[in-house]
């Protein structure tokens, strides 16, 4: 997120990984970052991983269909109809 005067002007979510492994959901409201720790996935195995956002029903990261994490309080995002981009492995950045 940007800041001015020490307020976000505009957020983007984003979702990757912890070392650890773990899933984890970022975002950045008017107070500062808003972030969401999952489980790590099993290895060989799929999981459904969803991310959602709504002004009243606050930022929930969903695993396999249920509800696993939820912001503590509602913010609201300047951008909330910008697509969730999400890397899985190396960066693109520099890639031939």
């Amino acid at each position: 997120a940007a800041r001015s005067s020490g307020t976000p002007s505009w957020s983007m979510p984003m979702l990757g990984f912890r070392s650890g492994g773990q899933i984890e959901a970022q975002s950045c409201g008017s107070t500062g970052p808003v972030s969401l720790t999952g489980p790590a996935p099993p290895l060989g195995a799929w999981t459904h991983v969803a991310l959602t956002y709504s002004s009243t029903n606050r930022f929930r990261l969903w695993i396999n269909g249920s509800q696993f994490a939820a912001s503590s309080s509602s913010f609201i995002t300047s951008t909330p109809d910008a697509p969730l981009t999400i890397t899985l492995g190396a960066s693109p950045v520099g890639a031939a």
